[in-house]
C-alpha cells in the first residue's frame, strides 16, 4: 500500500477524531499468522554498479546532540549513512508516512525520531518520506494502537499494551519482573533480543495488522514516597501509591493502595497528599519536578538502576504498509530507529545519573535495599505474574505450558544479560 499523505493526514485524523475514541481498542478481523520476525540485525546497504558505497551528508552525531541536550552528548552515533540503491521495480514508487508521538517537541526521544526519519528519507533517496506529528496532533492519544492497527496512521510510538487488550502477550514487559533490572542500555538490548527472537510477539501483532520495527526500555522503576521512607514491604502497608493498573495488584499485595492517574496530575497528588508516593523511574521524577515534593527513592538492590522491572515502548507500523516497502529499504529503517532506540536508552540512563545528583543536592535519602528485602518486593509481584499468565493463556491464546515457558526464558534473560 503506498501512501501519498502529508497535509491530508491532519484532515482525515480531524474528521475520524469521535470514531477513534469510541474504537480505540478495536481490531480488525485477525489475520494469518506473520511470518518469522525480522533478522536480529538489518542487512548493510548494498555498494551502488561502481563497487563503492554512496555516503550521504549529514552529521552522524544528529541535530538531537548538537543541539546541547546535556543528557543526549555522547549518544551513540547514528548508522553509517550510506543511501541504498533504488530496488529494481520501485524506480517510481514513494512512502509517504504519517508518525504519531504523544511527546512534546523538545523531548530528547522525539528529537532522535527526527534524526532518524530524516536519515531513512536521504539513504532511501527521498522514496520514504516519514512526517513525524508529535503531541498526538494526528490521533488521541487513546486511539494510538487502533488508528495504527485500521492504517488512518502508518506508525507511531508505542507503549506495550498500553490501550488494554491490544497485546496480552507482550503485556509481560509491563508487569514487575520477579527479578531485579539493570540499567536501561542493558535492558534496551535484552529486550530487542526477546522480542525479535521470538515469533510469537510478530504472530500476536499480525492478528492486528501491526508490526514492530523496534523497541527499548524505560529507565527501571523505583518506589519513591514523600513522608514514609520505604525499607522493607511492610512499609508499603497502608501506603498509598500512584502506579499503573497493572500495578494495583502488586501493591494490593503487599497491603497497599494504588492510584492511576495521568502524568498531568502526579505533582498536584504528591503535593497534596492525594498519593503518598509513586512507582515510575527517575527520568519522570525529575523531568517533572516530582523530586522537589518528594523525601525518599527505593532502589532494589546496591545500584541506582536497580529496580522494580521496565516498561517496554517501541515504534508499531501498519503491517501492510511495512509489507509493500521492498527489502533493502525496510532495513535502512529498521537500522536508523534501532539507533533512535539505543540513543533514547542512552539519553535515559544519564537522565537518572542527573535525577539522582539532583535528589541528593536537595537532601532526599536515597534507600539501597540488600537481596533478602529486595526478594520479598520480588516475590510480591507473582501476583501480577498469574494475572499475565490467566491473560495470556486466553485472549493471547497460548496453552499455559507456553505461557510458563516463555515467561521463564524471559526472567532467566533478564537474569543472564541476554543481549
Amino acid at each position: 500500500m503506498i501512501r501519498k499523505r502529508k497535509k491530508l493526514a491532519i484532515v482525515i485524523a480531524l474528521v475520524l477524531v469521535f470514531t477513534f475514541v469510541l474504537g480505540a481498542c478495536s481490531t480488525p478481523a485477525p489475520a494469518e499468522p506473520a511470518p518469522a520476525p525480522a533478522p536480529a540485525a538489518p542487512a548493510p546497504a548494498a555498494p551502488d554498479a561502481s563497487g563503492d558505497a554512496v555516503r550521504a551528508d549529514y552529521p552522524r552525531e544528529g541535530t538531537s546532540v548538537r543541539d546541547g541536550d546535556p543528557e543526549s552528548q555522547g549518544a551513540p552515533l547514528s548508522p553509517d549513512p550510506i543511501i541504498v540503491p533504488v530496488p529494481a521495480g520501485h524506480e517510481d514508487s514513494q512512502w509517504n508516512l504519517s508518525a504519531n508521538e504523544q511527546g512534546f517537541p523538545d523531548m530528547p526521544m522525539l528529537k532522535f525520531a527526527r534524526d532518524a526519519f530524516e536519515h531513512i528519507k536521504v539513504r532511501t533517496n527521498g522514496q520514504v518520506d516519514i512526517t513525524l506529528y508529535d503531541s498526538s496532533t494526528l490521533v488521541p492519544f487513546e486511539a494510538q494502537f487502533a488508528s495504527v492497527s485500521q492504517g488512518i496512521c502508518d506508525i507511531t510510538v508505542y507503549l506495550a499494551n498500553f490501550q488494554e487488550g491490544t497485546q496480552p502477550i507482550a503485556d509481560m514487559f509491563q508487569i514487575p519482573p520477579t527479578t531485579e533490572s539493570h540499567d536501561t542500555q542493558t535492558m534496551t538490548k535484552i529486550y530487542r533480543n526477546f522480542v525479535f527472537g521470538n515469533d510469537v510477539f510478530f504472530q500476536e501483532n499480525a492478528k492486528a495488522n501491526v508490526e514492530w520495527l523496534s523497541v527499548w526500555a524505560f529507565a527501571p522503576n523505583i518506589i519513591s514516597t514523600v513522608n514514609t521512607p520505604i525499607r522493607s514491604v511492610e512499609d508499603v502497608r497502608g501506603q498509598t501509591l500512584i502506579t499503573s493498573n497493572l500495578q494495583v495488584p502488586y501493591l494490593q499485595a503487599m497491603g497497599g493502595t494504588g492510584v492511576v492517574q495521568g502524568i498531568a496530575d502526579y505533582y498536584t497528588s504528591l503535593e497534596r497528599g492525594v498519593a503518598g508516593g509513586i512507582i515510575t523511574h527517575i527520568p519522570i521524577t525529575h523531568e517533572f519536578r516530582m523530586t522537589d515534593v518528594l523525601g525518599y527513592h527505593t532502589f532494589m538492590g546496591d545500584s541506582v538502576y536497580s529496580g522494580i522491572g521496565s516498561l517496554m515502548q517501541g515504534y508499531l507500523i501498519n503491517k501492510p504498509v511495512w509489507d509493500s516497502i521492498p527489502p533493502e529499504y525496510q532495513a535502512v529503517v529498521r537500522e536508523e530507529l534501532w539507533w533512535a532506540a539505543d540513543a533514547q536508552a542512552y539519553n535515559n540512563d544519564n537522565m537518572i545519573q542527573t535525577g539522582v545528583k539532583y535528589m541528593e543536592e536537595i537532601g532526599n535519602e536515597l534507600i539501597f535495599l540488600p537481596p533478602d528485602e529486595a526478594q520479598k518486593f520480588f516475590d510480591a509481584a507473582d501476583v501480577c505474574y498469574q494475572n499475565w499468565l490467566a491473560q495470556a493463556t486466553s485472549s493471547g491464546g497460548l496453552s499455559e505450558a507456553e505461557a510458563v515457558d516463555l515467561y521463564e526464558r524471559f526472567i532467566r534473560a533478564i537474569q543472564n544479560k541476554e543481549m
